[in-house]
């Protein structure tokens, strides 16, 4: 018997597929998927829904735009399901800031609301983010906070599943920074000049673990002030840090303002943050630029103090001496050198005699591993002719900090240093302009 067969023979039936599988007919059935009065067919573009559909990722029509949006103004995309699909996908561009927040709910009406994922864009930065929902239905918001129509907005959103995890079992994850612009030309007395329109509203730092945050000034009056909280209603100063000074002292009293581009670092310890003009600032104005990251913050120095209201200093009469091995006597202060990187090698001859090398502190504020290589020589070392007989590791964005012991480092010559971007001792790359602080002390 052959294949396919005819309904209502010889009055004009229809013809349906079938394949005959000894002399009995098996219907051919084309799948088709989707809601009540919608039968969508599957093919390579609308692949069957399923809970794993590996890396097919299904596009949002819904949540997706490229209609720019006027200053203020808002894309607010439609309530869908996405209950077969573990991961949202978002990439936005655009030439204004932007405010992206992922709304996730119970059920279709969204009426039932899990927490929102907000994201605040810079302006022409660019966003890239998947992540795991948690939420059976989704929508996705965009705010324009920029004072101009955007001329460059596009929004894709998709939904699909995550790759596979590594061999223990742990999930891959890229934490990106939290990277916000503040609203513009700020003086008036408000709660929070952090986020993007300022307000009363305190900015959600949870999970992160450090922020830095540039205030650009044209003011000379009027204050403003760090503070944090873990109730977003109850306030308190947070202790910040200039970035340009090594004195390692916490500034938590109001600042004044000045002329200045100065950044301001500071670990997290709390739920919200704010920054806040205390008083009215005169003679300009102030807008803060911020990144927010998981990765910890590392002072640039460290304060010693007493525990009691006394400081450590003493009084001390005569000539002081401590004798080591081999006889030679350590003077009670030795002599100490401060030097900011220069856009050289920073070739230097710190003692044109034999001396001894104390304690190094060297900061290193640079995305990449630096190199501090110390010489025995009575003159400015030669880079990459003359070979170094200590060459210490700067680790990225981190301070090194190496103790002579109660002997210290010998240099029988003299006392010489360099900076280089390569640990070779031939290399003879040079280092950036304030990117590492070097602190010796010696005798």
């Amino acid at each position: 018997m052959a294949d396919n067969y005819v309904t209502s023979v010889g009055t004009g039936g229809s013809t349906f597929a079938s394949d005959d599988i000894s002399s009995v007919q098996y219907p051919r059935v084309k799948t088709s998927w989707g809601v009540d009065g919608v039968a969508v067919d599957t093919s390579g573009t609308n692949p069957f829904p399923t809970s794993k559909n590996a890396t097919i990722f299904q596009f949002s029509t819904n949540n997706t735009s490229t209609v720019q949006l006027a200053a203020a103004a808002s894309f607010a995309g439609t309530i869908e399901t996405a209950l077969d699909q573990p991961c949202i996908s978002l990439l936005l561009t655009s030439d204004q800031p932007i405010t992206l927040t992922v709304k996730q709910y119970i059920d279709i009406g969204g009426t039932r609301a899990v927490p929102d994922i907000v994201f605040y864009i810079g302006a022409g930065l660019g966003f890239s983010r998947s992540f795991t929902l948690n939420g059976n239905y989704v929508q996705v918001t965009a705010t324009n906070t920029g004072a101009s129509t955007t001329t460059t907005f596009s929004l894709n959103t998709a939904y699909g599943d995550l790759g596979d995890s590594e061999s223990g079992g742990v999930q891959p994850v890229i934490e990106l920074p939290l990277v916000l612009t503040g609203a513009s030309a700020q003086t008036v007395v408000v709660n929070n000049i952090l986020n993007p329109t300022s307000g009363t509203t305190g900015l959600s730092v949870a999970g992160y673990r450090a922020a830095s945050v540039q205030v650009i000034s044209t003011g000379t009056g009027g204050t403003f002030i760090f503070e944090q909280s873990n109730d977003n209603t109850n306030w308190v100063a947070l202790p910040i840090f200039n970035a340009a000074l090594v004195t390692g002292v916490p500034i938590t009293a109001a600042i004044t303002a000045t002329s200045s581009t100065i950044i301001y670092t500071f670990p997290l310890r709390c739920v919200y943050l704010r920054l806040r003009i205390a008083t009215t600032i005169t003679g300009g104005s102030i807008q803060a630029f911020t990144r927010i990251g998981t990765d910890p913050w590392t002072a640039s120095a460290q304060l010693v103090a007493s525990n009691t209201a006394a400081n450590l200093a003493a009084t001390v009469s005569g000539t002081v001496t401590a004798t080591v091995t081999g006889g030679t006597t350590l003077p009670v202060t030795p002599t100490q050198t401060f030097t900011n990187s220069a856009a050289t090698t920073n070739a230097t001859s710190t003692k044109a005699s034999a001396g001894t090398v104390w304690s190094v502190v060297a900061t290193n504020v640079n995305a990449a591993a630096r190199y501090l290589k110390m010489y025995n020589k009575a003159s400015a070392p030669t880079v990459g002719t003359d070979v170094p007989v200590l060459t210490i590791t700067l680790p990225a964005s981190q301070s090194v900090t190496i103790h002579g012991g109660s002997n210290g480092i010998r240099f029988g010559t003299g006392i010489a240093w360099a900076l280089t971007t390569g640990s070779a001792d031939s290399d003879t790359a040079a280092v950036a302009v304030n990117e590492i602080k070097v602190a010796i002390a010696y005798t």
